[in-house]
Parts: C-alpha cells; structure tokens; sequence
C-alpha cells in the first residue's frame, strides 16, 4: 500500500518462514504443521506529509471466492490499532489457512482492506507454491506425498531430434552423451 494513494499509510508485507513462522503462527493459534498454512508479517507505518495521526488502522478479510481460487478456510488479524501518530509503525502479524493444498502456482487467493479514518484499500495475498511449501521437505515419498494435490498430474514426456553434422572443435566441451 503506497502512502500517496492511501492518506500517508504504509504497509508492507513478507511471507515468514522457518522457525519464525512455527512460532507465529502457533501463537495465533493455527497449526504449523499444516502447509496450506502461511504466515504473513504486516508493516503499518504513517508516512503522512503533514503532523496528522491515522486513526482506527485495521485490516479486514473481504470474504468471498472469485472463480477458479482457493479460499482462506481461517483467517487471524491482528487488532485494530487505534492511533498511529506521524512517523510510528507497528508490525503485526495474519495467519491464513487456505481450504486446501495445491500444485497451482497462484490459485490460493485471500482479500482485504486496509482501512483507516483516511480511506480503505484492497489488497490480495496470493502465495506461490514456495511460499506455502515453507521449507523444502526431507526424506518423503513424492507420490504419496502429491497424491492428494489438485489440478494437473505431472507427465513424463520424451522426444528425440537429430543434429546437422557438427564441427567437432566447437563442441569439445559438450558431453558425448548429450550428442548421442
């Protein structure tokens, strides 16, 4: 959220991962084990020109599912942060769980405005599959593990082509079995 366009409001957000997301999001009360869980740190900041405080800042989901998107299931919001005097930020932290899992890069989709006494703003967090993936998992099995996931299955394609004769100084570097 751009300070110019919202009354002097500022907010940036972050994804947090590792031990600082478990311990976030523990503390909101939702389960860290759960990977359509993510964690997102809030920086609300008055960048206002003038001396003027914002009152009221708060950030409320819009519920509602826009064709083809994976819905938050639970939603945590920080409270509402009463007065924001000029130059004052506060960080605070949302903990989504999304309805379910998926291998659909940028189908998870929750709304919200950003409200104050200056105006409101919407803003979409859309995690990637990265960012709901956490950490990278250790020691599963692949199938059992995507068993479940949504959309397309992977497919194994294989596909041979044939070379025009090559000179043979220029391709020294490239494996033989490449060009086989």
């Amino acid at each position: 959220v751009r300070p110019e366009l919202s009354g002097g409001l500022s907010v940036k957000m972050r994804f947090v991962f590792g031990q600082s997301r478990a311990k976030e999001v523990a503390t909101l009360g939702l389960d860290p084990s759960n990977p359509s869980t993510v964690c997102v740190q809030v920086q609300i900041e008055n960048m206002r020109t003038d001396v003027g405080s914002l009152r009221h800042v708060r950030i409320v989901h819009r519920r509602g599912a826009s064709g083809g998107s994976i819905s938050p299931s639970k939603v945590i919001l920080p409270p509402e942060i009463s007065v924001l005097k000029k130059g004052q930020a506060s960080i605070v932290f949302i903990g989504i769980t999304f309805e379910t899992a998926t291998d659909r890069d940028g189908v998870a989709l929750a709304k919200f405005d950003v409200k104050s006494d200056r105006g409101s703003t919407s803003i979409e967090i859309r995690p990637s599959i990265g960012e709901m993936l956490d950490t990278p998992p250790k020691n599963i099995d692949f199938d059992a593990a995507t068993s479940g996931f949504e959309g397309n299955k992977f497919l194994m394609i294989s596909s041979s082509f044939s070379l025009s004769p090559i000179n043979d100084e220029k391709f020294k570097s490239v494996p033989t079995k490449i060009l086989k």
